[in-house]
């Protein structure tokens, strides 16, 4: 990804106005020599143009900004073009240039665009102890790019007023007191993209990333791997801003309070769509994810065909996931699995808005043994506006007592249409089937329970809806790639989850498939099956285009 330089205002306009300050010149005092007014004409409309410089030596020592521009080959080093670079300028590398040692502290940088050779081929990286210094402290008033490099034991800074964009930028080792690769505290949005951040390591607050500015946070391509933060957000945390993550990686970071993969806290909106979120950890809530602040409005938040799998909360909730104080949460065709903490092994929900949960799988998730509740799911708080959990596979969770625990200080609603629930245990004895569902509060609610699959027991206020399967086992078979983009589990020989669904698409807000999306119909049969997996009219689709042969797919309306 490019973004095209910002050139400034003209310079040579400026000064002009500032000559003629004093007073207006009479006609004797004008300049009308003819050849003269004209160079000065083309000075001034060429002295705001940005230019590029070309850094042509691997030195580093004082800056002096003219070895960049006297025309002496192999004289440019990376901190003379920092020194001769104005908002808006370029700062690219000879290819013959494929490592950088700083010796002698930050480069401090304007607005300006650092376009490398590739991340795998130019490395700038210090002498210096881990942390020592920022590498780039960017500044100026302007966009700022930096792409195609790779940066070893010292950070980014950024405190521009721009927007800040890396692409294809690696950065390791680094350590800081907030954000061990990157601190952006700008005034526009970040982007990153196809960009790794490995085994850095904040004292504070995110240990690759500490976003605090004002725009979005747009994550696309990229890898966050053993990142390690003080206290929260192990890979990133973001303030106050909207987060888009989009075909991205977040695996073996750590925090140790909130967010072992990421923390995002007030009022911004989060979309995570086909992201893996694994073996994070951390030890105050939120071992994945940990999004919202206890007693403020956040924005809204959408998982969408993403795998939170091996995520650990070791001394508090929400597993996989912990959201507080979000406006509306919405997942799907997404897989929570293998997560464990102590309450809400899979997900908690804290004082949410609506939730709609489709087409997804919530497996094998364990809570704690001795008290926690909801191995799968646990929504407490105020539910101030309606759970919706549709076509989704809830099984092999285990917790102390219960499954899905709902727990509301006020009225709530619950439905549930298409959902497979089997075969989750309790460790209140050897292999005891959990109570699947409980539902308690402090007003009156309701569940209601459509054409569903409930192996264990049900306690609720008020159970309606019709259809069900009640106290038998789904029959499923083990979680694991079945096609598609997250795993999934498939109905058994036998199983009664199949054609055991809904006749009508009515309640049912999905696009016609199934978890694992097109070409997997979600209607095949006589009915739909109950659970996220569909079982396909033999033989099973595939994604190989026929040609030829256009697939008829029924049009759903809901």
């Amino acid at each position: 990804m490019s973004v095209s330089p910002v050139v400034p205002p003209n310079r040579s306009g400026r000064r002009a106005v500032a000559r003629n300050r004093g007073g207006a010149l009479g006609a004797a005092g004008v300049l009308a020599v003819g050849s003269a007014g004209a160079l000065l004409a083309a000075f001034a409309g060429s002295a705001g143009a940005a230019s590029t410089l070309t850094v042509d030596s691997n030195a580093d020592g004082a800056a002096t900004a003219a070895n960049c521009t006297d025309g002496t080959p192999g004289n440019c080093t990376l901190r003379d073009a920092a020194a001769q670079a104005n908002d808006g300028d370029t700062i690219n590398f000879d290819a013959g240039i494929t490592s950088i040692n700083l010796t002698a502290g930050a480069v401090n940088l304007r607005a300006v665009q650092i376009i490398g050779t590739g991340s795998a081929n130019l490395t700038v990286t210090t002498t210096g102890a881990a942390g020592a210094y920022d590498t780039f402290n960017l500044g100026g008033t302007g966009d700022v790019t930096i792409s195609g490099i790779t940066i070893t034991k010292n950070r980014v800074t950024s405190t521009n007023d721009g927007n800040l964009t890396l692409d294809d930028v690696t950065i390791t080792g680094s350590t800081g007191t907030n954000g061990g690769a990157l601190f952006a505290y700008n005034r526009g949005d970040l982007d990153i993209t196809g960009s790794t951040f490995a085994d850095n390591a904040a004292n504070y607050v995110g240990g690759a990333i500490n976003a605090n500015n004002s725009g979005t946070v747009t994550i696309t391509g990229s890898i966050f791997t053993n990142n390690d933060a003080g206290t929260s957000g192990g890979a990133v945390y973001a303030y106050n801003e909207d987060i888009e993550v989009t075909d991205s990686t977040f695996t073996g970071n750590s925090a140790v309070d909130k967010g072992g993969g990421l923390r995002s806290t007030n009022n911004g909106a989060v979309t995570i769509t086909r992201t893996t979120i694994s073996d994070n950890s951390s030890v105050g809530g939120g071992g994945g994810l940990d999004i919202g602040v206890n007693g403020f409005a956040g924005g809204a938040v959408l998982i969408d065909s993403s795998t939170i799998s091996g995520n650990i909360s070791s001394a508090s909730d929400g597993g996989g996931l912990y959201f507080r104080s979000v406006g509306g949460f919405t997942m799907l065709n997404s897989t929570v699995s293998g997560n464990s903490a102590y309450d809400g092994a899979g997900m908690e929900l804290s004082d949410v808005e609506d939730v709609v949960i489709a087409n997804s799988t919530i497996a094998n998730n364990t809570g704690d043994a001795n008290q926690g509740d909801g191995g799968a799911l646990y929504f407490r708080g105020y539910l101030t506006g309606d759970v919706e959990i549709l076509f989704t596979t809830i099984s092999g969770n285990s917790s102390n007592s219960n499954t899905i625990k709902i727990f509301s200080l006020g009225e709530f609603s619950v439905g549930m249409t298409g959902v497979a629930i089997s075969d989750n245990t309790t460790s209140a004895g050897s292999g005891i089937l959990a109570t699947d569902i409980v539902c308690e509060n402090s007003a009156s609610g309701t569940l209601t329970l459509n054409n569903s699959l409930v192996m264990g027991a049900i306690t609720t206020p008020g159970l309606a809806g019709g259809g069900n399967l009640l106290g038998v086992s789904a029959k499923l078979g083990p979680l694991v790639n079945n096609g598609g983009a997250t795993k999934t589990m498939a109905p058994l020989a036998g199983s009664p989850a199949v054609d055991s669904g809904p006749l009508t698409w009515t309640p049912f807000a999905g696009d016609g498939f199934d978890q694992r999306a097109t070409p997997y119909l979600r209607f095949s049969g006589t009915s739909a099956d109950m659970g996220a997996y569909e079982v396909q009219p033999e033989p099973e689709p595939t994604t190989t285009t026929t040609i030829g042969v256009d697939p008829v797919v029924p049009a759903f309306t809901g």
